[in-house]
């Protein structure tokens, strides 16, 4: 009888060990998780500190270094400060920084809560980047109901030609996307690609 009954626990353990096994990721895959969300957090945490993503010049007269943090204005070789600018650029940066330390935290835990802050962390800076990019991009394009007097290049150098009267003003225009732009695509797509594998 009781060799019977020891038989019959011996079964359920079995039984119950397969299904964890089952039900158990690869170590490996475990792993690479890990490292891909701490790579996406701690990029996502030093974004705001790398400067300008995008840089406009219009001769020696106007200046725009766009960052969607702290976005810096010159005109005329004086700095403007537009007090709703900073402080949208110092709301995004809270956010941005609050979503990569809840990124880190979300994947070196394994919490009931930590798949919801992986879900919270690792899309904001990708709405940030796209946000930025079509905005460069219809400045580019041209906004309907918007006629500018030049045409403002993505990422080239280019020159225009203004005529005032009998005058002809050229005028060189310089803009680029900076390293900075191309980090935060990196580490949006990595924040995305931690996204959906947290599903």
């Amino acid at each position: 009888m009781k060799n019977a009954e020891s038989d019959f626990k011996k079964e359920i353990f079995e039984k119950e060990g397969k299904n964890q096994n089952k039900n158990q990721k690869p170590r490996t895959e475990s792993i690479a998780g890990l490292i891909t969300g701490l790579v996406a957090g701690v990029l996502t945490l030093i974004i705001p500190f790398l400067g300008h993503w995008w840089e406009l010049r219009i001769g020696e007269a106007f200046i725009l270094k766009l960052d969607p943090f702290n976005p810096e204005i010159v005109i005329f070789g004086k700095e403007a400060f537009i007090p709703l600018l900073y402080w949208t650029g110092f709301s995004l940066k809270l956010i941005v920084l609050l979503s990569g330390a809840l990124l880190i935290i979300g994947s070196i835990t394994s919490r009931w809560w930590s798949v919801h802050l992986v879900k919270f962390g690792s899309t904001k800076l990708c709405w940030i980047v796209v946000a930025t990019f079509v905005s460069l991009l219809a400045l580019n394009l041209g906004i309907p109901g918007l006629e500018l007097p030049i045409e403002i290049p993505l990422n080239e150098i280019s020159t225009e030609i203004v005529r005032m009267e009998n005058v002809k003003i050229t005028i060189p225009i310089y803009a680029r996307l900076t390293e900075a732009f191309w980090i935060a695509v990196f580490a949006s797509l990595l924040g995305i690609y931690v996204r959906f594998k947290s599903k």
